[in-house]
């Protein structure tokens, strides 16, 4: 069997195996993507559930200085390295702004739990 036929164009086998691993590179390409963009959000993921965690620590230990008027400082703000990303903290009484790269997240909470949490890309 040639791989040229009569009017010297590939043979419509030649062509069909072309298409086929055409398929599969793409099928591989888009699957490889696809893991990349979910190991991006996972990372994401886990850096502002480490926020969330630095916050809910900030917001018992000013309960209980509030609740026990112990002599310990309240802490109004800190600054705090989380995956190589400088957070910087703020307390408003009633919620605590976290800032990071080009995000804004506030975390508003009450004297029992964290309320809700709001993100502001800038």
């Amino acid at each position: 069997m040639t791989l040229n036929s009569i009017n010297g164009y590939a043979s419509e086998v030649s062509l069909v195996c072309l298409f086929l691993v055409l398929q599969i590179v793409s099928f591989l390409s888009l699957s490889t993507l696809q893991n990349v963009y979910l190991l991006k959000a996972n990372q994401q993921n886990i850096l502002e559930l480490s926020i969330v965690d630095h916050a809910k620590h900030m917001i018992h230990h000013n309960n209980r200085i509030k609740l026990c008027h112990t002599s310990e400082k309240i802490i109004k703000d800190k600054d705090e390295r989380i995956q190589n990303i400088d957070v910087h903290f703020e307390d408003h009484e009633t919620f605590i702004e976290c800032t990071y790269l080009d995000v804004s997240m506030k975390i508003y909470y009450d004297d029992k739990a964290i309320v809700s949490v709001d993100i502001d890309e800038q």
